[in-house]
């Protein structure tokens, strides 16, 4: 969470503490006060949804990789394997395409449709010149734990996105709320100097300090 939300929500948890050390009845404090607890809870639960699809970000990017380091193999293997009969039989179209110098991340995924294609379509001359009969069928699981992972990433990718919207939007309305109930306080403890001041402390946002929300 980015600092300036954190230190909006941290002034919501000590506006709430304030109300618990000094009730006030008032329906509109009251109303107020709900609000905040509300927003509160609302990015408790976000910040635990949170963490825990950032871990499961970590596990599919690993098994992404995983998958392919794998599917890199195989292209390589079958790569040496049409040059070769492209070159014995003299059919240059079985040779697949070259590596990029610099392949990027959605390249090898490419690669490696491009390279099951091809062993498909000519899957019983190169048995015939030596390939594993189960290459392809292991190609063509790696390409799918490659896609499942990435999907996998991309949900997470996305929740991440709502996440911080959500923290945004809780951080102007606890903001907002603490605002309204400044203006009431100042009102009420205008005579109350010890009063006012607690106030002051719980409400006033503190720039330099990083506590967490909820404390």
């Amino acid at each position: 969470m980015r600092h300036k939300l954190r230190i909006k929500l941290d002034a919501a948890a000590r506006v709430i503490d304030f109300y618990r050390r000094h009730p006030d009845d008032a329906a509109a404090v009251q109303a107020a006060r709900e609000r905040l607890q509300a927003l509160l809870a609302r990015v408790s639960a976000m910040i635990l949804s949170q963490q825990a699809s950032q871990d499961e970000m970590r596990v599919a990017m690993a098994e992404r990789e995983a998958a392919g380091e794998e599917m890199a193999g195989h292209i390589t293997h079958l790569a040496r394997l049409t040059a070769a009969i492209a070159t014995a039989v003299e059919r240059p179209e079985l040779r697949l395409s070259p590596r990029p110098a610099h392949e990027r991340k959605g390249t090898v995924l490419a690669r490696a449709r491009e390279a099951l294609m091809r062993g498909e379509d000519h899957r019983e001359l190169l048995v015939e010149y030596g390939m594993p009969p189960a290459l392809l069928a292991q190609l063509a699981d790696a390409i799918a734990r490659y896609q499942a992972a990435e999907e996998r990433r991309a949900r997470c990718s996305d929740l991440s996105l709502r996440a911080t919207a959500t923290f945004v939007a809780a951080a102007q309305e606890a903001h907002g709320t603490i605002l309204h109930l400044d203006a009431l306080n100042r009102m009420q403890f205008a005579d109350d100097l010890e009063r006012l001041m607690a106030w002051h402390q719980a409400a006033t946002l503190r720039w330099n300090e990083r506590e967490a929300v909820g404390r």
